[in-house]
């Protein structure tokens, strides 16, 4: 069981590498169009994407993003997550504004970084929620097609939510 419980999570971290590429760029693609002028910008999405795959896996890790289970996830998470992505977006806003004074960026657009904030929210929401829907899914699907018993949890809180849902 923990060997599958770090797999899972191996490949969650995986798919936020990905994705934080995927924000950055895409922050740009936004903000500047695709096309010769996404080119100026080369340098700027180089450090910021470097930047990021330092700072945002490390945060997400610090504040438990990688020792959850995501198919049990719910409205509590989603507020970890946001609180995660923004205090790494705000460390990572802090250290373009730090390298764009170090190495001055033609035409640096501050913009970039709100933008990569509400990719970054979705895409590490969106991965995480999905494997809960995944989940969802092949528990669907695993259950016998026999009649379910109904049965009505009383005075459980959280733990009967959890027996429920199983």
């Amino acid at each position: 069981m923990r060997k599958k419980f770090l797999y899972r999570n191996r490949t969650v971290l995986i798919g936020d590498l990905f994705m934080i590429i995927v924000c950055v760029l895409g922050s740009f693609v936004l903000r500047v169009n695709f096309g010769p002028r996404l080119y100026d910008f080369r340098f700027q999405i180089l450090s910021m994407a470097g930047l990021a795959l330092l700072i945002k896996p490390l945060l997400y890790y610090f504040f438990g993003l990688y020792r959850r289970l995501w198919a049990y996830a719910s409205i509590q998470e989603l507020k970890q997550i946001a609180l995660a992505v923004t205090t790494a977006s705000i460390l990572v806003a802090v250290g373009m504004t730090m390298l764009s004074i170090i190495l001055p960026f033609k035409d640096y657009s501050r913009s970039v970084l709100f933008i990569d904030w509400a990719l970054s929210i979705l895409a590490v929401g969106g991965l995480r929620f999905s494997l809960r829907v995944l989940s969802e899914a092949q528990s669907n699907s695993r259950t016998p097609s026999v009649s379910n018993r109904r049965a009505l949890v009383v005075g459980a809180g959280e733990a009967g939510a959890l027996v429920v849902r199983e």
